[in-house]
């Protein structure tokens, strides 16, 4: 749906009320079944390769991101599912767990970090294991959305046990649940 579409369909019924909007394109046949192609940018930004599709989205800017963990030791791989889980649920900088539920209550539409796999682009019996970032937010709320992910990462608060226990308690309940 275009911007414009939407004002004449809110003219049509609510503002005039004759039930009659004038779209553009008239008919279904004027669309074209072909889909338009979005050019994929690639950059890189303090030496991360970044790839930027720029597409209308209403004002709103999604982000999702793999971080490759290659280069993490076996050991600590094993705690990535744990990591994951709590990223978003633990204090970072200078705020509390509910300090910061609450900034990205406000600021974004919700941070998101799991587990990403992949084939192996050498063989198909290997694969690629990164940890996955996703996050939407208005335009306007964008520098904060990436704020809030800079204090998850350079500033999680892993110190708080009671609430690391919480989590860990939520989720074997969850778990049981599930089964």
């Amino acid at each position: 749906m275009r911007e414009n579409d939407f004002a004449e369909g809110v003219r049509a019924l609510l503002v005039d009320r004759d039930n009659k909007p004038v779209w553009n394109p008239s008919q279904l046949s004027d669309i074209s079944d072909q889909p338009e192609t979005v050019p994929l940018n690639h950059a890189k930004v303090r030496g991360v390769p970044l790839q930027v599709a720029l597409q209308p989205t209403n004002g709103i800017t999604y982000f999702h991101g793999i971080v490759n963990t290659a280069s993490l030791p076996e050991k600590l791989k094993l705690h990535l599912p744990l990591f994951c889980m709590a990223a978003t649920k633990m204090g970072a900088g200078d705020l509390d767990y509910r300090q910061l539920d609450q900034q990205i209550e406000l600021k974004t539409g919700g941070l998101s970090v799991g587990l990403h796999m992949a084939d192996g682009l050498d063989s198909i019996n290997t694969y690629e294991q990164g940890i996955s970032l996703a996050s939407h937010c208005l335009d306007r709320n964008v520098s904060s959305m990436f704020d809030l992910w800079q204090l998850i990462f350079n500033r999680l608060q892993l110190a708080d046990v009671d609430r690391l226990e919480t989590l860990i308690r939520n989720l074997v309940g969850d778990l049981s649940n599930s089964v």
